[in-house]
């Protein structure tokens, strides 16, 4: 078994947290704190090569395997090991509307700060098209990190 090695969180991840827990409507301050987006494949989707290559986009990115736990009242993170994941794939009425409303509702879903993945992924597939959703905690991924990401996944979704 390989020993983790723990850090301390960042000034930035102390503050993301600091508030989260002192505002008085936790969920809007905790979704000012998740980065939602999407990569969107309009024809001839490959649901298996979108798989791959998050799967891929994860492995080689520390900061998105990051989990922090909670010991003795403080706050530490480390980095997991890689495990490829399975994404969930939904069937989605073809058309802008019927996407957006998919959007809508993965958009509700929480990150969870303490010993889980600080990121939530499904594949949302329409006709012939599909498009991979995610959701990031910002304590792991900032603006300029999302700009990375994407061009990450459409490199490895075209060798895949």
């Amino acid at each position: 078994m390989i020993e983790k090695k723990i850090y301390a969180l960042t000034d930035s991840q102390s503050l993301l947290r600091w508030a989260e827990n002192s505002s008085v409507e936790k969920k809007e301050t905790q979704e000012t704190n998740v980065l939602s987006f999407y990569f969107k494949v309009p024809n001839n989707a490959d649901i298996k090569a979108l798989e791959k290559a998050f799967n891929h986009v994860l492995q080689i990115n520390d900061a998105l395997r990051l989990r922090i736990f909670r010991k003795k009242g403080k706050l530490f993170q480390y980095f997991e090991e890689h495990t490829p994941v399975s994404l969930i794939t939904r069937e989605v009425e073809n058309g802008s509307e019927a996407f957006r409303k998919f959007c809508d509702a993965f958009y509700q879903h929480r990150i969870p700060w303490f010993n889980s993945p600080l990121y939530y992924a499904e594949i949302a597939r329409f006709g012939s098209g599909a498009a991979l959703v995610m959701r990031f905690h910002h304590a792991c991924v900032d603006g300029y990190s999302i700009s990375l990401i994407l061009r990450q996944i459409e490199k490895y979704y075209d060798l895949y």
